[in-house]
Parts: C-alpha cells; sequence; structure tokens
C-alpha cells in the first residue's frame, strides 16, 4: 500500500489510529500487556450508514496522503471480497510488535476473542495477509473462506472464516 518505506511506518501507524479508533465506537479494541499487540474488531450488528462509511473514508484518504488513492483501493478490494451473507465479527487487524512477535501474544489475543465468539455461538472474519498469519488464523478454528484476493499489485490475500462449534 506504501511504497515509499520513509512514509510506510508512519502512513500504516496513522491508518491503524483510525482503525482503533473507529472500533472503540463500533466494536472491541484488545490491547495486550504494555502495548505489546492489538486486536480490533467490528461487531456483527455494525451498519455503517453512508455518511458514516465517507467520513471514514475521508480520515482514512487524509492519513494516508499521497498514498490514499492506493490506500483506498486496497481497502475497497478487501470490502468487494467481505462476505455479508449473515451478521459475524470482523477482526480488522491483528498486530504484535515485531520484536514480540512467535511469543504467543498474538494467540493470547485470539484465543480470548474466539473464546468470547464461541460463548455467543457467533461466526467471525479476517483477511489473513500473510502466510504466518493463515497459520496462526487456522490453528484458531478459522478456515479458508471464498477465493483469494488480489488488492492491487499487493500480495494476495486469504479470506477467513470462523463457525462456532457446538
Amino acid at each position: 500500500m506504501f511504497p515509499d518505506p520513509g512514509r510506510r511506518v508512519r502512513a500504516l501507524t496513522a491508518l491503524f489510529e483510525v482503525q482503533v479508533d473507529h472500533a472503540r465506537q463500533h466494536g472491541t479494541v484488545l490491547i495486550a500487556g504494555q502495548d505489546q499487540g492489538v486486536a480490533v474488531v467490528l461487531e456483527p450488528d455494525y451498519d455503517p450508514s453512508a455518511a458514516e462509511t465517507g467520513a471514514l473514508r475521508r480520515r482514512m484518504a487524509r492519513v494516508c496522503a499521497a498514498d490514499a488513492s492506493t490506500a483506498l483501493g486496497y481497502l475497497d478490494a478487501l470490502e468487494a471480497g467481505h462476505p455479508h451473507r449473515r451478521p459475524h465479527h470482523y477482526l480488522t487487524l491483528l498486530a504484535v510488535r515485531a520484536a514480540l512477535q512467535g511469543h504467543g501474544i498474538g494467540s493470547a489475543l485470539l484465543s480470548d476473542l474466539t473464546g468470547r465468539w464461541q460463548a455467543a455461538q457467533e461466526p467471525a472474519y479476517l483477511e489473513a495477509t500473510t502466510p504466518a498469519g493463515r497459520r496462526l488464523y487456522r490453528r484458531h478454528g478459522f478456515t479458508d473462506h471464498g477465493t483469494l484476493l488480489h488488492p492491487l499489485s499487493g500480495p494476495a490475500v486469504h479470506p477467513m472464516w470462523r463457525n462456532p462449534t457446538t
């Protein structure tokens, strides 16, 4: 999404802040430890109005600056593959500080979330953007869902779905 390495960290940080702020209003934000990791989820009953969607897109465009059209195009490609067949939790972001990856932080966040979803007997959806993420999500009950998404010139994204087990 952000080809210029000089802007990438700043733009991704700002974009993640927008996602977190949005989920604080319409979902769940779990933070592990002292900001070691975060999970951002939109709730099943979230159904944004056109005005709200427009405002969110404008905010994202502002923080992405010169890369706004690329970033919004990427997000549009994800939205095109998003299932709307029934209400579900949408894990929009799972992130762990790079130095702490592989130490169980992401897995702990997922265990917390999947326990909640299981207790409520509610499904969940996400897009896995890396092979390691895809393996992690599979360990937590997600399965591949639909066809691979190919947003812009970026890597393939794997839509994944988790049904509650009985």
